[in-house]
C-alpha cells in the first residue's frame, strides 16, 4: 500500500468487507476511476479524493457493504483523513510517464497494437504506448514491454521515431504500399528496420513493424482534410479497417488527435468505449505537458519541430 497508514487501513477493509484490494484515487486519476467496475465500490472522501474498494468477484451484497463501508468511514474518520491526506503528499508522477502509461493502458483495454497523441499543427508526436498493457494476453504485453526496455537502453526515443516522415525508396527499391486513400493514392510502407539497428534482429523487426504501422496512420491523418480545422470547431472522428492495416482517429482539445493502431480489422465498438473511458484524463495529461515556446525549435536530430503553444 506504500505506508503504514494505508497497510492499516486496508487490513480493516479485508476483514470488515472481504475487500481483495484498497486504493485511494486523486482527481489527476480520473474520475471514472473504479467506477465502472462490477467489482468495486467506491466512497467520496475529501476533496476529491475517492476510497476505490476491490473485490475478487462482484459481490452480491453490494449495497449492504457500501452500508457498511460508510459506517466503517465514520468510525475511523482520523485514519481515513490521514490515508487521504498521504496520498496528497504523494509526489506527483511526470506528465510524459503518465500519459505513456495511460496509453499503453488504452491500447491494451482496446487491442490496439499502439495508443499515440499527434498534433495538427506539428509533426510532433506528444505521446506514444511502448506496446499495450492489461490486455488479454498479459504474457504477451511482458514480452513487449521487455523489446522496449531493450530499445531504451540503446538511447532509442519511440516518440521522435514515430515523428520521422517514412523515408523515399532508394535506388531499385521495391515499393510497400498499404490500401489505397480516398483520394486514390497509395501510401508507401518502408519498414524502418534502420531505426532500430543497434537491437538484436528479432527485436529490430518486431518494433520496425510497430513503427510502420504507426507512421502510415500518422501518415494518413495528416492529409486528413479535417486536419487542418480542428482549430476552427470541426472535429475529426475516422475508423479505418483494412487487411494489414487498421486505425481510430479521435481528436480532442481542439489540436489534438488520439489515434489507435491496428495490425487490421478490429472490433470497433470495443475500440470506441476505450476511448470514451480514457479520453478525459488523456486529455488532462496532454495539457499538462511543459509547454514549449511559440516559434519553431530545432530537435537533438536537427529537425525542426514546433512545439505546442503556450495555453493562456
Amino acid at each position: 500500500m506504500g505506508s503504514p497508514t494505508l497497510e492499516r487501513l486496508s487490513n480493516i477493509l479485508q476483514r470488515e468487507l472481504g475487500a481483495a484490494g484498497v486504493r485511494i484515487v486523486t482527481p489527476d486519476d480520473g474520475p471514472e476511476e473504479g467506477e465502472d467496475d462490477a467489482n468495486a465500490i467506491c466512497w467520496d472522501l475529501n476533496r476529491g479524493k475517492r476510497l476505490v474498494v476491490t473485490f475478487a468477484i462482484p459481490p452480491d451484497d453490494r449495497e449492504e457493504r457500501r452500508a457498511r463501508l460508510g459506517a466503517l468511514v465514520g468510525s475511523f474518520s482520523e485514519l481515513f483523513a490521514e490515508a487521504a491526506a498521504e496520498v496528497t503528499r504523494r509526489p506527483r508522477p511526470d506528465p510524459a510517464e503518465a500519459l505513456s502509461s495511460e496509453l499503453a493502458a488504452l491500447a491494451g483495454r482496446s487491442g490496439a497494437l499502439s495508443a499515440l497523441i499527434i498534433d495538427a499543427t506539428s509533426p510532433v508526436v506528444w505521446g506514444a504506448s511502448e506496446g499495450p498493457s492489461g490486455s488479454e494476453d498479459p504474457a504477451a504485453d511482458a514480452r513487449l514491454a521487455a523489446v522496449f526496455a531493450r530499445a531504451r537502453a540503446e538511447g532509442l526515443d519511440w516518440t521522435n521515431l514515430l515523428g520521422r516522415p517514412a523515408p523515399p525508396p532508394g535506388p531499385g527499391e521495391p515499393r510497400k504500399e498499404a490500401a489505397p486513400e480516398d483520394n486514390g493514392r497509395r501510401l508507401r510502407l518502408v519498414p524502418p528496420v534502420d531505426d532500430f539497428a543497434p537491437l538484436a534482429p528479432g527485436d529490430r523487426e518486431l518494433l520496425a513493424r510497430y513503427a510502420q504501422l504507426a507512421r502510415a496512420a500518422i501518415a494518413r491523418i495528416r492529409r486528413h482534410p479535417t486536419l487542418a480545422e480542428l482549430h476552427h470547431g470541426k472535429h475529426l472522428h475516422e475508423a479505418v479497417r483494412e487487411d494489414g492495416f487498421g486505425y481510430l482517429a479521435r481528436s480532442f482539445a481542439s489540436i489534438y488527435v488520439l489515434l489507435l493502431v491496428y495490425g487490421g480489422p478490429f472490433d470497433e465498438l470495443r475500440a470506441e468505449r476505450a476511448v470514451l473511458r480514457a479520453l478525459p484524463q488523456i486529455e488532462r495529461l496532454v495539457v499538462s505537458l511543459p509547454p514549449g515556446p511559440d516559434d519553431a525549435t530545432p530537435n537533438k536530430k536537427g529537425a525542426v519541430v514546433r512545439l505546442r503553444p503556450r495555453r493562456r
